[in-house]
């Protein structure tokens, strides 16, 4: 309440707790629940000093029993009873780790509709105002359309009776790149075939000698697509990991219906493939070939004519354009993906103006002990006392601590009165923990001086695990829980803790969000160091048996290892410096080399055995002249394609997939042109 709470707010908001109290109590999944109300030596903690925000927090159970849909469950109930239906002045928002998981799974399961329609409508579009030709448009969409149903079809047998773990952003980018992919094969054969028409040539000879020309460059390009998505089994990354074999078993569905489907429709339907316009045969040379004199001509004939200027401009605008990278800066926080008005980031932006950022996630350290937790208080002290030294820690609770701060008498004799109490209640605090003690309050046996200090052994209790040998400590950081600088404090703990010699300790774990996501930081960057050198490897190895050469593959790894840099280059300072973002998503640059180095080569290959074709006959330079004249409408025409369909994750409403989106379609272009 910006004004203040009031007497009645503070009961309301009683109330409030004691549902939730009683709701942890039904729920198979909440767990505990602390406020002032149960533990008043936690108000300096949850209620600011201006009075005007508390915070009232709870633990939800999440492990492998607990399915994703009772954690979402219990959050959406837990928003309607305390959000949703209030009548008051007091605004409540739910944040944390549970808020931003709900927010961000309900925004993945809303999409995979949203972008199947996007993508058909866009490529449906841009092939009409290409061809002018409905059959044309409406073909590698059918087509796209059957590998897009028969590998979902698959990934779900697959996920059923194999264990395939699926995830929806990975389905939700199998989409784009079945319809953009698959639609530029269509392209490449439609385009060829229609040269065929202009010879002369029957249906069924022209497309058989369409794909005995471009049938191995197309199957080449897929293979280097799937291979590389293939690679990303070898991360250490479970994201990564999913996201392979749902893209390669796509791409592989995608190529079959290319080499197959579209080549036996077009082979039925011969010219009228291409009504209402008329293919006018012609026994010339040029239309032979397919050169057409007017723009792509003329860049043929410029590059032809002046390879090494040509090389030169685009290599030093490719390396200006990379400089960008310089200034990247890597983020890790699932919350800055989410829409600005997600409740669990405003709840967050809340909490940061009245308390420290960490509160929202703090890191858990879990103390495994082989002795009783509540025998050696002065060891968690210690190691406790150890984790205040790092450097922008503001409080650490735990059983030693329970209200976040030093006791200000010795750990002994505070809780020395522990043994006086009730034999009954020294056996249930430990295994209800602060659950108890509304029973307690109601009983009227304490008074409140005595129930305080009875919870504080029921926030110690909560501190423990049930078998008693493990504590688990709270750090709470001054700064942003997901930025770099509170990430690389991470390390420090675990050193700090390493440092701590004692023959009852067995393990100290260091977890929660900020360590995990420290933890994928190590991993990416592991992850891209083994994964990309392995990508360009296939890539080389595939160009090489295709162009039968090793130094044209060469070149052509290069120039899309520069359309690559590039692109990362522009987004960075757009994304940074334009549009105000914290950093580029932790994954956004592993899986832009992916697509960009396997998709972007597609191009490449097309062109290259074209050159090669050409050049059997005319030479490397008339090749090269002829090839690029061509080629040059239809690589622009599937580039702008591929470009749209990628584009369309762009639109989405969470950061990571828009940045993947847009750097995805401006290094398609790149590598276009």
């Amino acid at each position: 309440n910006s004004n203040g709470f009031s007497a009645d707010d503070f009961k309301n908001i009683e109330q409030e707790f004691l549902w939730l109290q009683d709701r942890s109590i039904e729920s198979e999944v909440l767990g505990e629940v602390n406020s002032i109300f149960n533990n008043p030596g936690l108000r300096t903690n949850l209620v600011s000093t201006d009075n005007t925000t508390m915070m009232l927090f709870f633990t939800l159970l999440s492990n492998e029993e607990v399915e994703i849909e009772e954690v979402q469950s219990e959050v959406r109930l837990i928003r309607k009873q305390l959000i949703q239906d209030r009548n008051d002045d007091v605004e409540v928002w739910l944040t944390g780790a549970a808020g931003v998981l709900e927010d961000a799974v309900s925004v993945f399961q809303s999409i995979d509709t949203t972008i199947t329609l996007i993508t058909v409508v866009l490529v449906l579009t841009i092939l009409l105002i290409i061809y002018k030709a409905p059959i044309l448009a409406i073909l590698p969409v059918l087509s796209a359309g059957f590998a897009y149903l028969v590998a979902s079809a698959i990934v779900a047998l697959l996920a059923k009776n194999a264990g395939l773990v699926v995830n929806a952003q990975a389905t939700s980018i199998m989409v784009v790149l079945i319809f953009g992919a698959g639609t530029d094969y269509m392209l490449f054969i439609s385009s060829r075939f229609k040269e065929y028409l202009r010879t002369g040539s029957g249906s069924i000879e022209g497309i058989s000698e369409t794909m005995n020309r471009i049938g191995p460059a197309i199957f080449s390009s897929a293979v280097t697509t799937i291979l590389a998505m293939l690679a990303l089994l070898l991360a250490t990354s479970r994201s990564f990991q999913v996201l392979g074999p749902i893209l390669a078993l796509g791409m592989t569905v995608a190529i079959l219906s290319g080499l197959t489907f579209i080549p036996a429709v077009l082979s039925l339907l011969g010219k009228k493939a291409y009504w209402p316009t008329k293919i006018v045969q012609s026994d010339s040379k040029e239309h032979k070939l397919g050169v057409s004199e007017k723009f792509w001509g003329k860049v043929g004939s410029l590059v032809a004519a002046r390879p090494f200027f040509t090389m030169t401009v685009s290599v030093m605008l490719l390396l200006f354009m990379s400089l960008g990278t310089l200034t990247l800066k890597p983020s890790f926080d699932l919350r800055a993906s989410l829409p600005d008005e997600s409740e669990s980031v405003s709840g967050f932006e809340v909490l940061q103006d009245s308390f420290p950022s960490g509160n929202v996630y703090p890191t858990s350290v879990f103390v495994i002990l082989n002795d009783d937790v509540f025998d050696n208080l002065k060891l968690i002290e210690e190691i406790s006392t150890k984790l205040t030294t790092v450097d922008t820690v503001v409080r650490v609770s735990g059983p030693s601590r329970p209200f976040g701060s030093k006791l200000e008498i010795p750990i002994d004799v505070y809780y020395e009165s522990f043994q006086d109490l009730p034999e009954e209640l020294q056996e249930s605090i430990p295994i209800v923990g602060s659950k108890e003690l509304r029973n307690l309050g109601t009983s009227e046996k304490f008074d409140s001086a005595e129930l305080s200090l009875i919870a504080s052994y029921a926030t110690t209790f909560d501190l423990i695990s049930k078998s008693g040998n493990v504590a688990r400590l709270e750090v709470v950081f001054q700064g942003d829980p997901g930025s770099l600088e509170v990430l690389e404090r991470i390390p420090e703990l675990r050193a700090k803790i390493l440092s701590i010699e004692n023959e009852f300790i067995e393990e100290v774990l260091v977890g929660g969000s900020t360590a995990i996501q420290y933890d994928t930081k190590v991993a990416n960057e592991r992850d891209i160091k083994l994964i990309a050198p392995i990508v360009l490897l296939v890539i080389f190895v595939v160009l090489a048996i295709l162009v039968r050469a090793l130094i044209a593959p060469l070149y052509l790894l290069g120039s899309v290892l520069l359309s690559f840099l590039g692109s990362l280059g522009i987004s960075t300072l757009i994304f940074q410096n334009i549009l105000g973002h914290d950093g580029i998503g932790s994954g956004v640059p592993i899986y832009m080399f992916l697509f960009l180095v396997a998709l972007g080569v597609d191009y490449n290959i097309y062109i290259i055995s074209r050159v090669k074709e050409e050049s059997q006959t005319y030479g490397i330079k008339e090749g090269t002249r002829i090839a690029v004249s061509s080629t040059g409408g239809v690589i622009t025409s599937a580039g702008i394609i591929l470009a749209a369909t990628f584009g369309a994750l762009a639109i989405l409403p969470l950061r990571d997939l828009l940045q993947l989106g847009f750097v995805v379609s401006f290094g398609v272009l790149l590598d276009t042109f």
